[in-house]
This record gives structure tokens, sequence and C-alpha cells, in this order.
């Protein structure tokens, strides 16, 4: 929604580009992901995986925070002032 409502003239090529990265880095994973567990085990693939996520977390919240900003500096955003 962030996206739509960011971007409303070009919403559809920013979700394009959105959705196409989202499967290519999907891709990637499931190619890197079974050597992954097997070779450093499922405990610590796992433990590396939700640190990950922990650094990852954030980033919503710093958007809600900081979106006003990276909208002002986009080319494409939509200005509301």
């Amino acid at each position: 929604m962030y996206t739509i409502d960011a971007y409303e003239v070009n919403a559809a090529s920013a979700l394009t580009f959105a959705t196409v990265t989202r499967f290519l880095i999907s891709g990637g994973l499931t190619v890197a992901g079974i050597p992954f567990y097997e070779n450093v085990g499922t405990h610590w693939t796992l433990t590396i995986m939700a640190v990950i996520g922990c650094f990852l977390a954030p980033i919503p919240y710093l958007l809600y925070r900081y979106g006003a900003w990276v909208r002002k500096h986009s080319q494409h955003a939509i200005r509301r002032d």
C-alpha cells in the first residue's frame, strides 16, 4: 500500500519492480538454501535467518518515520506538502 500511495501515477511500474525483485530474490534463495541447510545445519541456518530478520524488522517503522523525507527526495513520488 505504501508503494501505491507514494507513486500514484507510476504505481504499476513500482509494483512490478517490487514483485520482480521479490521473485528473483526468492529464486536465488531457493538455489542457495538447500546447500546452506545441508552444510551449516538446521539450527544454525535458522539462527542466521532469524538474526537477518531482526535486522530487517525496523524497516517498516523507519519508512513510517522518514517516509516523507524519502518521497521528498524521489523524482517519481507524489509530493504532498
